[in-house]
């Protein structure tokens, strides 16, 4: 049985205790008695299932469950050792050299639409120059 089904169970009897305490046809103070005796105990049992939900949810609420798992290969050998170590530094070499090389198409892409300007300032420096050492000569 689920501990709400148990608390509905309890405030259904609590309900039954309350009706017989508001029945006229009451036998005897012991029999009053015992009902009260028994309304106040299954109170109680509600507020205490009652609270305890209230401070598991608030528990719940506030858990954080982070899970990791990281896998470890075990090596054969020295020679496996040597190689993947090879393999892990032939690796970042070729990084590197891909790095450098994106750098290099980097630098030629910016200055690719700057080298026409380049050619016509100098193609009309040289002719500037030829002219002023023709006239000069």
């Amino acid at each position: 049985m689920t501990k709400k089904a148990i608390v509905d169970a309890k405030a259904a009897l609590r309900d039954r205790l309350m009706g017989m305490l508001k029945d006229a046809r009451a036998t005897t103070t012991t029999d009053l008695l015992a009902v009260e005796k028994e309304l106040t105990q299954v109170q109680a049992d509600i507020e205490a299932a009652t609270a305890q939900r209230d401070y598991l949810r608030t528990i719940t609420e506030t858990v954080r469950v982070d899970i990791g798992y990281t896998a470890v290969v075990a090596q054969q050998g020295a020679v496996d050792l040597y190689v993947g170590q090879f393999r892990q530094t032939l690796l970042q070499s070729a990084g590197a050299l891909v790095g450098l090389l994106a750098g290099g198409v980097t630098l030629l892409a910016g200055a690719l639409p700057w080298i026409p300007l380049v050619i016509v300032l100098a193609w009309g420096t040289r002719r500037a120059l030829g002219r002023w050492h023709r006239v000069r000569g």
